[in-house]
């Protein structure tokens, strides 16, 4: 089970990886230099991930057959932790041409972390907070389908990644983005939300990260109440759940 603290090193190190992407992205900018971490930090093997998740992108971007070299490590890449980072990464691109494969990598959970991986990079394809750089509706409408599929399995990546851009609604990069992304509605997307916060057999930390999602989605005080009436406490984890939905009833207007 996650726990806050493991939530809040994630949105860390998730935060650092869009950032440097950022600045590679930027023709004029320096490359970011490499971070000091103690010997047997965690964020040594995430910071390594992250750099040959970036010379990916770049070769598909810049390189001729790039494309389709990524293509081949997400389908059929013998390195498996290098096929991962493929499928995690390679939704950054917002290209339509691999949402095939993607929907081919989600249709089953048999093999869960490759699953999980490629769940998050079609995740990336609608929604990249918090640069906002992709728009891809077609992304969008088969996360949705994922999100309602029962029994649901949600990554905690797509988690984190959907509180993250909750919680950059009033940035600019996200003003920008709902211009170029009119086909989402932030209440209705709150709404299905809902129902996975309802759902006792997702992470309870996670459930928790969603309630303020949807609160920053636009939610009502009166619209929270309802979901609060609906949850059972029939579990600690539901507690839990609900405690933090009073949480932030009480901090809405």
């Amino acid at each position: 089970m996650l726990t806050a603290d493991d939530i809040a090193q994630i949105r860390a190190l998730i935060r650092e990886e869009l950032a440097r992407a950022g600045v590679a992205a930027a023709p004029a900018a320096a490359p970011a230099p490499a971070p000091s971490y103690a010997p047997g930090d965690p964020r040594i093997e995430m910071d390594r991930q992250a750099r040959i998740g970036l010379d990916l992108l770049s070769r598909a971007r810049d390189t001729p057959g790039g494309m389709v070299e990524l293509q081949r490590l997400m389908t059929a890449g013998a390195d498996r932790q290098l096929r991962l980072i493929a499928c995690a990464r390679a939704g950054e691109l917002g290209d339509d041409a691999l949402l095939p494969i993607y929907e081919r990598l989600t249709a089953d959970t048999a093999d869960r972390e490759l699953y999980d991986a490629a769940f998050e990079g079609l995740f990336a394809m609608w929604s990249e907070p918090p640069l906002f750089q992709t728009a891809s509706k077609a992304a969008y409408k088969l996360t949705t389908r994922l999100l309602e599929r029962k029994p649901r399995a949600i990554p905690v990546g797509v988690i984190v990644a959907i509180h993250l851009m909750a919680t950059s609604t009033g940035d600019r990069y996200y003003q920008d983005w709902l211009d170029r992304a009119p086909w989402f509605k932030p209440a209705a997307f709150g709404e299905m939300l809902g129902e996975l916060v309802l759902d006792s057999a997702l992470d309870p930390v996670g459930r928790g990260l969603l309630v303020e999602a949807i609160a920053k989605l636009g939610a009502s005080r009166r619209q929270l109440e309802r979901l609060r009436k609906q949850l059972h406490d029939v579990t600690e984890e539901d507690r839990d759940v609900a405690a933090k939905l009073a949480e932030v009833i009480a901090a809405s207007r």
